[in-house]
Parts: structure tokens; C-alpha cells; sequence
């Protein structure tokens, strides 16, 4: 037997390519647990038969050992080129679309070449002929193709091709860093098909050995290089774009050393930058006004925080490590809620209890008080008469705010709501007739504009606007109040105002302002109120598509607006 091999150069390289592929099975192998990582193992197993075959049929002179080899051979061949599709729907997270019987039609042709190769010495199905010839000083097995090879050799194509192609378009949608993957894999295909094609149409280069078994040297270096530099199956494999995509919380993927890897739209969002602009990055780098989230990175409690980011937003944020298959820290995810409604209601639910226990309260308690009195013989019938005035207006005072308080609720929850032209004018008519102006003390003077122009909304809800403007106007101008109504153009909207002639607002008091259940210090024991009438406003604005605020330096006055949409025919 040992007379029996032709030992060259060509045998050593190989006898290398053999080897890389097994341990480049072996290392698919330990990486089971991944997506695809199952079917790149058995790919590369194909090709270390492919190669193993050939090798030890080529450089043996036996033709029945060769017809052994050659079969070992194409069992390879038949592997690497099915199992490669394989790898490409199952890594691009397209495996849902494959069912088990549209993956048993693929493999019909693969088996059933295989058979044909099993069997070549009962037909011609697959080589016309083929023996052992000496040219050159070697023993070489000529074959004479047939039809049967040539249906392999077309499938076979498709099968590189297609996986190629699902590779290139699961990949084609990611951040650089993923999407130059595309270039090894393309060169990888390249690699494997041109010298295929040289040995059979016999423009082989180097002949009289066949080039494709030397290719894969190139193709597993070309993937150690990915499985090295490109995260093949590391931290982020194409299979989670879609999740990464659609999860409507931010999501940002950092390597150990603090690196963004990923990140997807929610989150780019939030810090206001691309992905691309960010990838490859470190925190410290994008996030330099959150200090919070470096912070909370290198926490090794990893607890949940609160950190304000963006537009007044609030998030929780949580941060978990990232263990890779070899149970080591590779990162962390950082996770980004936004908790800025809940931080809102809950914050509403405080004050709202605590509105209900104080504000409701009093009047409630003076109502008691008075009722006791009643009871007794000690007044007399005019301080009796005093006593159920006293209970009166607390009673109203009570259902003052519970009527806030379901307005509040109201604009809230309200769903649908019946938009139209207003006519401002006849809104403000009815608002001043409801005040009954004519009936304050101090004479109010009233100044406002003839004519308004028509805006969009919802008239009962507008009403309210205007007479918590004017009422307030009224209640903490001057002495005697003086108000101002008008209106002007803002932008693609109108802006209505009412000025008063009070004392002003400091900045600090104009940011309390708008804010459910907050009434300033210094009006507390001036005037009644339970602070709910401008939050109220700020809420109506906003659910009619405006906007509220104030106007104030401190020392003249202040004028309050609400901005709504122009009606135009």
C-alpha cells in the first residue's frame, strides 16, 4: 500500500485545508447553541471531507481506492453546498419561512446525486467513463462528465448562490460594522465557484490538481476573520434586528470595554443620533451629559434608576450583563423605559390624594363644626342663619373641586371629541356673562379685541380656558383689575392672550404654573383655590393640539395665552 501513494508539495496544502475545516467544525460545534452555528459546523464538515477525499484518493494511484475516495468526496461536496443554504436561513432568522418539507425537496437532488455516485460502476448516468491514466508521473483519475454531473454541478451553484444572496440580504439592513460582512462573504463565494468553474471547463491553472479544495483555505481564513472582527456568533447576530427593530423601548448593546455595538431606533431617538454616528463609540463619548448612565453601567448591582434625558422625558434605566457562550461578561444590554406618563400620573396620584385629604377636608370640617353648633341652644336664630351661610360655601367650595376634578379626569380620558370652527367672540360673551363681571366690587374694566379669527376646536372645553384666564385676571390684578382680551397670529396657529395689571411673576413662580394641584405661597391666604384651573388649561391645550404658557418680568403684570389651529376653508 505504501507503494501505492504519490506524495507531491500539493499533498501538504491539502492536508492543511483538511484540518482547518474540522477545526473550524469544531468550533461551530461548541457554538451549538447559537443561531446557525449548528449548520456552519456541518458545512465545514463537508468541506473537510471534500477535501480529505480528495486528498487521499488523488495522491493514491489505486483506482478502486480512488472510486473509495471519490465517493468520501462528493459526500463533502454535497454537504458544504446544502448545509451552506442552511447556515444562511437559519443565521438571517429566515427559518420560519423554510417548512420540513420544503427543506426535504431541497435534499432531493443532493441524495439522490449522492446515490449515483454510490453506485457509478452500475451506470453512466453521472460519468460516461473514467480510469486511471499516467501522465506527467502521476497516476490521474480521468473522468468523462455526464448528464447526472452536470444537474449536481447546476444545483449545486444555486444552493452557493441563494445562500449567498439570503446571507447578503439579512445582513443588508444593519449598521456598517455588520453590513461589511457582506464583502468576506461575497469573496467567499467568488472563491469557491471561479476555480470550481476552471477545473471542469478544463481552464485549470494549476493542473492537473483541482483548485477547489485549495480554496477553502482562503474561505476558513475568511471566516475566522468574521468570526474574529465581525461578531459572526457573538453579541449580535442578524437574527434579533427585528426584535431590536420593533421593541419600542430603547435598546443599546455595549461591548466590555464600554463600546456601542448597536442600537436601535427607540434609543436613537431618545439620545438623538444615529446609529452610525455612534457605533463603535464609547459612553463616555455620546453620553457626556448623563453621568447617571456611565453610572449605572458600572454598578455591579445592576439597580434600576431613574435618569431624565431628551425633552423633559423621563426613563428607567435598567443595565444587563451580556454573557457570551463561554460564560464571560461580552457586555451589557442597556435597557430605556419611558416612564414619563407613569412618573406623571403617579405623581398626579400623590396629589391628588393629598388634594382630597386637605383641600376637601377643611371645608368639610368646618361643615361638621357648624352642624354641632346647630344642634345646640347656644346661637340665636341670626347666628344660626350666619352658621348655614358658612356651611353653604364650604359645600360649594366642595363641589367647586369635585367639579375640577372631574373636568380634570374628563379631558383625560375623553377619546373622541367633536372639532370645529369657534367663534371666538360669542365663546368670550358667554364666558364674561357666566363671571357676571358687573357683580365684583372692585369695577373691573374689561378691553378686548372686535374681531378673532377662527380656529379649530372644541367649544365647551375652550370656554373653560377662557374663564380660568379672565377669572384669575380678575381675582390677582390690580387694583381695579384691568384685562386685556386679544389675539394674534403664531406660526401656523393663533395665539390668544389675556393680560392683567397685576404684580407679576418671577421666573421661578412662572415654572410652578400649569401644574396639577400647585398654588403659589403667596396667594394661599389671599384667595381660594385648590390649584387645579391651570393644569386644567394645560391639559385642554394639548388635547386640542396647542400649547399654553405665560408671560411675565416680574413687576407689570402678566399675560397668559393658548394657542390653537387656524381654521382655513
Amino acid at each position: 500500500m505504501i507503494n501505492s501513494w504519490q506524495i507531491t508539495p500539493f499533498f501538504f496544502f491539502y492536508l492543511i485545508v483538511a484540518i482547518l475545516s474540522f477545526v473550524l467544525a469544531a468550533t461551530g460545534l461548541k457554538l451549538r447553541e447559537v443561531k446557525g452555528a449548528k449548520y456552519f459546523s456541518m458545512m465545514a464538515v463537508g468541506t473537510g471531507f471534500w477535501s480529505l477525499g480528495y486528498l487521499l484518493g488523488f495522491f493514491n494511484t489505486d483506482l478502486t481506492w480512488k472510486l473509495i475516495m471519490l465517493r468520501i468526496e462528493y459526500f463533502g461536496d454535497i454537504c458544504s453546498a446544502f448545509f451552506w443554504l442552511l447556515f444562511a436561513i437559519s443565521y438571517t432568522q429566515y427559518e420560519q419561512k423554510l417548512s420540513k418539507i420544503q427543506t426535504l425537496l431541497l435534499a432531493i437532488v443532493p441524495v439522490f446525486t449522492f446515490i449515483l455516485v454510490l453506485t457509478m460502476p452500475q451506470h453512466h448516468f453521472f460519468y460516461k467513463s473514467y480510469d486511471v491514466v499516467l501522465k506527467d508521473n502521476l497516476f490521474l483519475f480521468v473522468k468523462e462528465y455526464n448528464i447526472g454531473f452536470y444537474i449536481w454541478l447546476v444545483y449545486a451553484y444555486m444552493l452557493i448562490l441563494s445562500g449567498a444572496l439570503i446571507f447578503i440580504w439579512g445582513i443588508l439592513h444593519k449598521p456598517t460594522l455588520y453590513i461589511k460582512q457582506i464583502i468576506p462573504i461575497a469573496a467567499s463565494v467568488i472563491l469557491i465557484i471561479v476555480p470550481n468553474i476552471l477545473y471542469v471547463t478544463k481552464n485549470n491553472p494549476i493542473a492537473p490538481y483541482d483548485p477547489t479544495p485549495l480554496s477553502f483555505f482562503g474561505i476558513g481564513i475568511i471566516f475566522i476573520f468574521i468570526l474574529k472582527h465581525y461578531q459572526l456568533f457573538d453579541l449580535v447576530p442578524v437574527a434579533h434586528h427585528l426584535v431590536f427593530k420593533n421593541v419600542k423601548s430603547g435598546v443599546i448593546l455595549i461591548d466590555k470595554n464600554k463600546r456601542i455595538l448597536e442600537m436601535n431606533p427607540a434609543a436613537e431617538e431618545i439620545v438623538e443620533k444615529t446609529q452610525n454616528e455612534v457605533l463603535g463609540k464609547t459612553l463616555s463619548k455620546v453620553f457626556i451629559k448623563y453621568k447617571k448612565l456611565i453610572e449605572a453601567v458600572d454598578d455591579a448591582a445592576k439597580k434600576p434608576i431613574e435618569i431624565e434625558m431628551g425633552d423633559k422625558r423621563t426613563f428607567e434605566l435598567q443595565t444587563t450583563p451580556l454573557i457570551d457562550y463561554t460564560r464571560n461578561v461580552a457586555g451589557n444590554i442597556i435597557m430605556l423605559y419611558d416612564i414619563t406618563e407613569r412618573k406623571y400620573a403617579l405623581d398626579e396620584l400623590d396629589a391628588f390624594a393629598r388634594t382630597v385629604a386637605h383641600d376637601l377636608k377643611n371645608p368639610l370640617a368646618i361643615q361638621l363644626n357648624f352642624m354641632e353648633l346647630l344642634m345646640s341652644d347656644y346661637l340665636s336664630n341670626e347666628e344660626k342663619k350666619d352658621a348655614l351661610n358658612y356651611v353653604n360655601k364650604s359645600a360649594k367650595e366642595m363641589v367647586d373641586i369635585v367639579d375640577s376634578l372631574l373636568l380634570l379626569a374628563n379631558v383625560r380620558d375623553q377619546n373622541t371629541l367633536k372639532i370645529q370652527p369657534l367663534n371666538m367672540n360669542k365663546i368670550i360673551d358667554k364666558v364674561l356673562s357666566r363671571l357676571n363681571i358687573d357683580s365684583f366690587k372692585t369695577a373691573p374694566r374689561i378691553i378686548r379685541a372686535k374681531d378673532f379669527p377662527v380656529v379649530l376646536g372644541y367649544a365647551p372645553w375652550v370656554e373653560e380656558i377662557w374663564g380660568n384666564y379672565i377669572l384669575n385676571a380678575l381675582k390677582y390684578g390690580g387694583a381695579p383689575p384691568v384685562v386685556k382680551i386679544g389675539s394674534e397670529k403664531h406660526q401656523s396657529c393663533v395665539r390668544f392672550w389675556v393680560k392683567d395689571n397685576g404684580e407679576g411673576l418671577t421666573i421661578e413662580e412662572q415654572n410652578l404654573l400649569f401644574k396639577e394641584f400647585t398654588r403659589l405661597k403667596r396667594h394661599i391666604s389671599k384667595t381660594s383655590g385648590h390649584g387645579l384651573g391651570l393644569s386644567i388649561v394645560r391639559r385642554i391645550a394639548e388635547r386640542l393640539g396647542g400649547e399654553v404658557g405665560v408671560e411675565s418680568d416680574g413687576k407689570t403684570g402678566c399675560t397668559f395665552y393658548f394657542t390653537l389651529q387656524e381654521y382655513s376653508k
